[in-house]
């Protein structure tokens, strides 16, 4: 397990990039790039955690891309932490999904990175220790939340978003319980890309903090991995991309789910939504805090910073999950 040690006061700080799209246009790259670097100035983290989509053409394996992207980003000397998108490929060991993790390893002297267990489907399903005076302080869990498959939607055999499998889920409670047992109780914090279908809970159920652009997109199948973590206890918060125009935090039975900032300018979302990364603030008492941050283009800014924190807006329960139909229609 990798590890990466507290800084001697305060709390550490994660920084968290989501859905670059890079490969799209070199314009938009370069927007993208700027952005990443006015980010980490502005903020000075202790560990950069890319949630999937760091590129675009998904069976595309562009060598001269991945290594410019890994150089970039070594350039801040600050380690640094990803898990798969759907846009980086197809799954398989000789796939490119894998030959890319591999190549970015290969370039990266700050990558922490593991394709993890071979008996554990998907590549990228590890942890990372952050230590506090030696000891562990918080665990931070990166899985591979798939590409795609197939399903019976309506009658109809439908391409749809996979789902963390059973076995990544078990991997998943055998690593925590082994750090409960040697240390006791460590707070963790999971990191993968495309949302668990609780998500759709925390927008029409719950009230969440932030921009909500669009409907959550979820695997069909709910696999379990959020009653996986509840029961385990040990996960505080989980964080997620994919939807480009999505943004909120809400609490779900105790646990936040929270979207990233779409930080790439190649992405889908509309030119005038703002781009940016989100903050997760983790103590050595076990309590967090995470807000995002949004980014000003070189052209736009005149005098203003070019990162902001913005006046997030209170919203919802869209429903109240206990009464979901009129009286009058239950029965």
């Amino acid at each position: 397990m990798f590890s990466v040690d507290f800084p001697p006061e305060g709390p550490f700080k994660i920084l968290q990039f989501t859905d670059l799209h890079l490969g799209n246009r070199p314009e938009k790259d370069a927007l993208t790039y700027a952005l990443v670097e006015d980010m980490v100035n502005d903020q000075a983290p202790d560990l950069l955690v890319f949630t999937g989509d760091i590129f675009t053409k998904d069976e595309a394996f562009q060598p001269t891309l991945i290594a410019e992207a890994c150089r970039r980003i070594d350039a801040f000397k600050t380690p640094w932490a990803f898990c798969m998108g759907n846009h980086e490929g197809t799954h398989g060991q000789d796939g490119v999904r894998a030959q890319k993790a591999a190549f970015m390893v290969s370039q990266s002297q700050y990558l922490l990175f593991d394709s993890g267990p071979k008996d554990v489907y998907g590549i990228g399903n590890y942890a990372i220790s952050l230590k506090k005076h030696g000891k562990p302080a918080w665990t931070v869990f990166l899985l591979d939340s798939n590409d795609f498959t197939f399903h019976m939607i309506r009658g109809v055999p439908s391409r749809v978003h996979d789902a963390i499998r059973p076995d990544q889920i078990a991997w998943f409670q055998q690593t925590a319980d082994t750090i409960r047992n040697l240390h006791g109780p460590v707070p963790a914090v999971a990191f993968f890309h495309v949302p668990v279908p609780e998500f759709i809970d925390a927008a029409m159920f719950e009230p969440y903090l932030g921009d909500r652009g669009q409907k959550v997109t979820t695997p069909p199948l709910n696999t379990g991995f959020f009653a996986a973590a509840l029961a385990q206890r040990d996960l505080r918060a989980m964080f997620v991309g994919h939807d480009h125009t999505n943004s909120f935090c809400a609490d779900v039975l105790g646990i936040p789910l929270a979207y990233g900032r779409c930080s790439g300018y190649g992405c889908n979302a509309p030119a005038q939504f703002p781009r940016g990364a989100r903050v997760i603030l983790l103590w050595p008492d076990e309590s967090l805090e995470t807000y995002p941050l949004l980014h000003r283009p070189k052209q736009e800014r005149g005098s203003r910073p070019a990162v902001y924190r913005p006046e997030e807006k209170r919203s919802g329960p869209v429903y109240d999950r206990f009464h979901f139909f009129p009286q009058e229609k239950m029965y």
